[in-house]
């Protein structure tokens, strides 16, 4: 780590995460005997009882985590460069939108990028070339809007040392979570520069999440309640019964974010009990500034975050390369670093929670399901919900469900499922509950046409 230059605070977070594992002690697991579940919490519906004051946006900036590469969707690059809507990128949008929402408010919110060592060039070199105007606009080089996350070497689960990957070197490190992301603001002297220029908050949010855009209402709740942490949840479903949780800690009260890797395996049936544990996490964070800076020198730059571990391949297309582990935090856990007094949740709906994580959700978001307006903010354009997507075995990459030809209107569909190829025709419309079987070889052609509530089979 010395060697790559990584900087000592985050050679100590990594330094104390490996000692831990070596010691064989508790290993980032949250045992189900310490939790309890939480009851009712605020909602939207509070929000709109309190006055906005729409000049706190002066006071805030918006961070985008950008770090990924998008490799569960069969990239290479940034996941922030795949096309959403009207030959638009997640990152073309997200400048577009605190563009207008400045124009809109008056006000000058800031915008930064937390990019890893996997999308920094790329992303930068992107912004120099295609988004100079933008760039303008926000008074800012693309320089300006980076903070660049740490790295961390991977371990090798047979020999607990160092991954070693001649093939691609650059496969022996990770970033370390995005937890990393209070420890790099504080190294890096952007949190306390922020607050120099009078940034008093952040807004935290994922890249692929197309609902989460900075919301005045929320900011003035903080304001009045005189909250430091606050974290968007939504109710969790059986289609959520997988990822992290909410839950209260029996002794200390305080909430705790618990992911599936900091599950026991005898707790797991506990975890998945969307009854019992209602709520999940957005990573959608409001954060107070000043509030972090101090927690920042009180643990000397590394927040006590909640290990994770988690075990993969090095090489995603080798299955024959080394099994590993990359030791992480994730930001959404530093709610049980501060006082209780000063953290809520906060209950928002699914439209600020739409994120784009595989390929049948990217499917679904350039269908006219959705819509995009004229802040660049999608929004859901059906009577109901959003209708579920499964684009089978076949279409689990992008450049494969590229070759399915035009997409369907999905607007009153509330289920379409494929199994084997197909190439759809421009002028289909699902409507309801509708499958589509190809027995045959070759893709099947769905021609011009309604197609209504039930299974159509080709051969």
């Amino acid at each position: 780590m010395q060697q790559a230059g990584v900087d000592s605070t985050a050679q100590h977070f990594f330094s104390q995460a490996y000692l831990s594992l070596n010691k064989n002690e508790e290993q980032g697991y949250i045992p189900e005997s310490t939790l309890e579940p939480i009851d009712e919490l605020p909602c939207m519906q509070i929000i709109k009882s309190i006055p906005v004051n729409k000049q706190l946006l002066n006071e805030l900036v918006v961070i985008k985590l950008n770090g990924g590469l998008g490799t569960s969707m069969g990239l290479d690059k940034p996941k922030s460069f795949v096309r959403i809507k009207e030959d638009k990128s997640f990152l073309d949008l997200a400048l577009e939108q605190i563009i207008a929402q400045r124009k809109n408010y008056g006000v000058d919110v800031q915008f930064l990028l937390l990019n890893s060592f996997n999308s920094s060039k790329m992303t930068l070199d992107y912004l120099r070339e295609h988004k100079q105007a933008e760039l303008n606009e926000l008074g800012v080089s693309a320089q300006d809007i980076e903070l660049l996350q740490n790295q961390v070497p991977r371990i090798d689960k047979a020999t607990g040392q160092p991954a070693i990957y001649p093939q691609n070197t650059k496969l022996e490190w990770n970033p370390p979570g995005h937890g990393d992301i209070y420890t790099k603001l504080y190294t890096s002297g952007k949190l306390e520069k922020l607050i120099k220029q009078g940034k008093r908050y952040a807004f935290i949010s994922n890249m692929d999440n197309l609902g989460a855009i900075f919301d005045p209402g929320i900011l003035s709740y903080i304001k009045e309640r005189q909250l430091a942490f606050v974290m968007e949840v939504c109710e969790r479903s059986k289609a959520d019964k997988k990822g992290g949780h909410l839950a209260r800690d029996k002794q200390s009260k305080q909430l705790i974010l618990r992911e599936k890797a900091q599950c026991l395996p005898e707790d797991l049936s506990s975890f998945e009990d969307i009854e019992k544990y209602q709520y999940f996490n957005t990573n959608n964070l409001w954060v107070d500034l000043r509030v972090l800076l101090d927690l920042l020198i009180k643990h000397e730059g590394v927040l006590p975050l909640n290990l994770i571990q988690n075990e993969k391949q090095i090489d995603p297309a080798n299955k024959h390369s080394p099994r590993i582990l990359q030791l992480e935090t994730a930001m959404g856990s530093a709610i049980s670093c501060y006082e209780a007094e000063q953290t809520s949740l906060l209950k928002v709906g699914r439209e600020r929670f739409m994120p784009v994580k595989t390929v049948n959700d990217w499917w679904l978001v350039r269908s006219d399901a959705y819509t995009l307006n004229a802040q660049s903010v999608l929004t859901l354009n059906t009577e109901d919900k959003a209708p579920l997507v499964d684009l089978g075995d076949y279409y689990k990459y992008l450049n494969q469900a590229n070759h399915l030809g035009a997409t369907p209107s999905l607007r009153l569909a509330s289920n379409l499922s494929l199994k084997e190829k197909f190439i759809f025709e421009e002028g289909v419309i699902i409507k309801g509950d509708v499958s589509f079987i190809n027995n045959g070889t070759q893709p099947a052609l769905i021609e011009a046409g309604v197609y209504e509530n039930q299974t159509y089979r080709f051969n």
